[in-house]
C-alpha cells in the first residue's frame, strides 16, 4: 500500500518558506523536512505548520 500526498495547504506552504530560510534551503526541501519531522512526532503536517509560523517551532536551532 502506498501513502496518499495530498496538495499542501497554503498555511503549510508559508511555513515551508520559513522552514526554508531558516536552513537555507529550497521550498521542497524544507516541504520534506517539515512534514518528515512533524510525522516523526506525530503531529498533523497543517497542525506543525501553524506551530512553524507562530514561531513555536525552530529549524535552525
Amino acid at each position: 500500500m502506498t501513502s496518499t500526498r495530498y496538495a499542501p495547504s497554503p498555511r503549510t506552504l508559508e511555513a515551508a518558506r520559513l522552514v526554508a530560510a531558516q536552513l537555507g534551503c529550497d521550498e521542497e526541501e524544507a516541504l520534506r523536512r517539515l512534514r518528515a519531522r512533524a510525522e516523526s512526532l506525530q503531529y498533523r503536517v497543517h497542525t506543525y505548520a501553524l506551530m512553524v509560523i507562530d514561531g513555536m517551532v525552530r529549524f535552525d536551532l
